[in-house]
């Protein structure tokens, strides 16, 4: 047995003493959510150990059953191999052609059914034991079945014939009954041992879940006191300083090094006490000067008393004052009215004048259009005049042959060219007539285009003039605004010396009742200097 150093003594005690001031540093509602969590984890560690068990016995339960399933199954192909050989019985006894048949078929169903009962134990996966065991049976069977089938089918036809091979049949069947047993007996061994293995699990759950309980409740117990004895050490401590405060003694403090909620209010009232020392120890210093202020104050009463006279009077005078300088302003006012009136009538004159220029202006558009509709028509009769000139010069062209073969025509032709001579002189005139109405034409062509031209000229004379009168309408409104706001501005100030008039009469009333309440301040100021006397009576009752 080893003794320990008075050093090593000492570093025990110092991680004990740290390790119980973090636990006392911690909040209470860490305290208590850790013996929670604790109960909760104890909780779910049992239920995650029951939940493990119930699992753990499931899977041995369905392992069980497993092979309680695999246990029938065996017994269920032992019986088959066993019906096989007394279908194939049936059909050596019978002699009845029918019956044969139906044992042969009921055969086929037994093996059949022999197959599927091995082929359901295997399925079952019950471990190596069971499938060795059934691998070692499978040839005997195969065996067997082959036997039966041959036999069958001898036996169908000629029942002698069959009996006379029937030995070879029953050594397959006495092979296949040693063998047979083995499985059912593997399968035993594996139910034997799911039992076993219920059981097992059944007593771990117990003493595991029974383990967690008892270490969960330990656990709880401790944390329990530690939270306890956390609290209700420090909460004392704090009854005894509030007495003391509900008593009129400020001296005690907690003084608890600690930063959960206990050490968190005990500091708060430890400042709370320094604060109740320092505010009555201001108090005790402020009745003292709130009595010597209190003299000051009757002397400054009686000065302000004086002033608020002199006040009075110089108010009286300014409203007279104020009063001249309103009249004068409203009659601004009225000037600048009349003024924005005048101004209004000269915009509406504009506007009017405005509006019959762009009246002209659509008068001389439609003029120019009418004038060069005029052209275009004028155009068109010339186009008309070169026509009638070509078929004029045509008709004379055709005048001219026709007059050259009445010449070859001779005596016979005279008519004939009399006629052509008509017509050339008609062609000629029609030439003429023609070239007189085109010279005309173009005469129109030219008036039509200078009187364009002088329509155009006056539509931008107008539009110049049409602007010119926007430009004055717009300096209008602008000087209307100007005249509107003067007029506002007038009014403004005005009411602005009616409102100083009205002010200046309420100083003068104001000085007049600040006299009055002066004598109620003075009356005041004495009982002030009771009431100072009064606290300090008072704050003497602590102990700070």
């Amino acid at each position: 047995m080893t003794l320990r150093t008075g050093a090593e003594r000492a570093r025990c005690r110092g991680g004990t003493d740290v390790a119980r001031t973090r636990w006392a540093d911690l909040r209470l509602g860490t305290k208590l959510s850790a013996l929670v969590a604790v109960g909760g984890a104890a909780t779910l560690a049992m239920g995650g150990l029951a939940a493990v068990a119930l699992a753990d016995v499931g899977a041995k339960v369905d392992q069980l059953a497993a092979s309680n399933s695999a246990t029938q199954q065996a017994l269920r192909a032992d019986m088959m191999h066993d019906a096989v050989r007394g279908d194939l019985l049936r059909m050596v006894v019978s002699a009845d052609p029918g019956e044969r048949t139906d044992a042969a078929r009921e055969m086929a169903e037994h093996q059949e059914t022999l197959t599927g009962a091995l082929a359901a134990v295997r399925a079952e996966d019950l471990g190596d034991g069971v499938t060795a065991a059934l691998d070692r049976v499978q040839p005997d069977v195969d065996a067997y079945l082959s036997a039966a089938a041959s036999a069958s089918q001898v036996a169908v036809r000629d029942p002698q014939a069959a009996l006379a091979g029937y030995g070879d049949f029953q050594e397959a069947f006495s092979t296949l009954e040693d063998s047979m047993p083995s499985v059912g007996e593997a399968v035993e061994e594996r139910v034997a041992a799911a039992r076993a293995g219920v059981a097992a699990e059944r007593r771990s759950a117990a003493v595991s879940l029974s383990a967690t309980g008892l270490v969960g409740l330990l656990v709880l117990v401790v944390l329990g006191l530690a939270v306890t004895r956390s609290v209700t050490r420090p909460l004392r401590r704090v009854t005894e300083v509030v007495t003391a405060l509900a008593e009129g003694d400020l001296t005690s403090s907690c003084d608890l090094q600690r930063r959960d909620e206990l050490g968190v209010t005990a500091a708060a009232l430890d400042r709370a006490l320094v604060s109740l020392r320092r505010v009555l120890s201001g108090v005790v210093a402020q009745s003292d000067a709130v009595a010597s202020a209190s003299e000051q104050l009757r002397a400054t009463t009686s000065q302000i008393a004086a002033t608020s006279e002199e006040t009075s009077a110089q108010s009286r005078a300014v409203a007279g004052a104020v009063e001249e300088v309103s009249a004068g302003v409203q009659t601004v006012a009225a000037g600048a009215g009349e003024m924005g009136d005048a101004i209004r009538e000269i915009a509406r004159s504009t506007e009017e004048a405005t509006r019959v220029a762009g009246t002209a202006v659509d008068a001389a558009t439609t003029a120019t259009q009418t004038v060069t509709g005029l052209g275009e028509a004028s155009r068109e009769i010339g186009d008309v005049v070169k026509v009638i000139t070509s078929i004029a010069e045509q008709t004379n062209l055709l005048a001219l042959n026709a007059t050259i073969e009445a010449a070859r025509a001779g005596e016979a032709g005279k008519g004939f060219a009399v006629v052509a001579a008509e017509v050339k002189e008609l062609a000629r005139e029609t030439a003429s007539a023609t070239e007189d109405v085109a010279r005309r034409v173009e005469t129109i062509q030219q008036g039509a285009s200078g009187a364009a031209e002088a329509i155009a000229g006056i539509s931008g004379v107008i539009a110049e003039i049409s602007a010119h009168q926007s430009t004055i309408a717009a300096a209008v409104e602008e000087q209307t605004a100007t005249t509107q706001e003067m007029s506002r501005s007038a009014g403004e100030a005005a009411g602005g010396a009616s409102t100083i008039a009205a002010t200046a009469s309420t100083m003068s009333g104001t000085a007049a009742a600040t006299s009055d309440a002066l004598g109620e301040a003075r009356a005041a100021v004495d009982d002030l200097a009771g009431r100072a006397a009064a606290m300090r009576r008072e704050v003497a009752a602590f102990r700070f």
